[in-house]
């Protein structure tokens, strides 16, 4: 495991993006639905969800995550409006 993705970059976003996981206390449901909202919204940037209010609301506005609406709402109040 790295420490802020810095031990280990050679495997690029992933280890950064599961510590953010981490960081936040994301469970693995939600790591999952993040992972997803990411690959589906920033392939080449994943952490870019945890920096970016865009790329979760674009997720809201999808049909694809519909029923993850009130999950990604908190996100986005936890993560961008504190």
């Amino acid at each position: 495991m790295s420490l802020f993705g810095f031990l280990n970059q050679s495997s690029g976003h992933v280890p950064l993006f599961n510590d953010l996981c981490m960081y936040h206390k994301v469970d693995r449901k939600n790591r999952i639905l993040l992972n997803n909202i990411a690959q589906k919204f920033s392939p080449d940037n994943p952490v870019k969800i945890f920096l970016d209010r865009e790329c979760m609301q674009r997720a809201i506005a999808d049909p694809e995550f519909s029923n993850f609406v009130d999950k990604i709402n908190e996100f986005i109040t936890n993560w961008f409006d504190n």
